[in-house]
């Protein structure tokens, strides 16, 4: 849940229902599950919603609000082909990407990205600075460089020595860093 400067409330969570989210971006329920976004007013009105994700199984992670209103909403998938203009719109692992999606405070679309590489992510949060710039934080399923995510690990279980990692976006969905240490 998020609260923005006119008191508005922002709600993300998981969905296995179809068809009621209204006014937001996108209205049509995808896959297994996906996250949604709804916006309500300080006395409990509802203004819209949308569904996040694509035709596999999304999870929602956190969501914060910026001052100018947009809505930055995180999570995880392992549906291809749904994140569009972001630095990264191809998914990297079909187990789980993270995602991180800006959506203005109209519940319009401004840019959706996949945060991952090739070996599986889990989406924990996602803040957002006075600056707009976005961060979430995620668990990663092998160790290997996050910031040189084309590297390959090798590991006999896929969950050993779960990494954890920060990455920030700017505002325009630019991947400014991204990190990784043991956990």
């Amino acid at each position: 849940v998020a609260v923005d400067d006119a008191n508005s409330v922002y709600v993300m969570g998981t969905t296995e229902s179809t068809g009621w989210a209204i006014r937001g971006y996108d209205t049509t329920f995808g896959g297994d599950s996906d996250a949604f976004v709804t916006k309500l007013t300080d006395t409990g009105w509802h203004l819209w919603s949308t569904y996040l994700g694509g035709e596999g199984k999304e999870t929602a992670a956190g969501i914060a609000v910026d001052s100018s209103g947009a809505v930055y909403a995180g999570g995880s998938t392992n549906s291809p082909g749904w994140a569009r203009d972001g630095f990264d719109t191809t998914l990297g692992d079909s187990y789980s990407d993270g995602f991180i999606v800006k959506l203005t405070n109209a519940g319009e679309h401004g840019w959706s990205t996949y945060v991952g590489a090739e070996n599986g992510e889990i989406a924990d949060d996602v803040c957002v600075d006075k600056a707009g710039n976005v961060s979430n934080t995620a668990e990663i399923a092998f160790n290997y460089d996050i910031a040189a995510p084309v590297s390959k690990a090798t590991s006999p279980s896929p969950w050993q020595g779960l990494t954890s990692r920060i990455a920030q976006i700017t505002g325009t969905a630019e991947d400014r860093i991204s990190t990784g240490a043991p956990s």
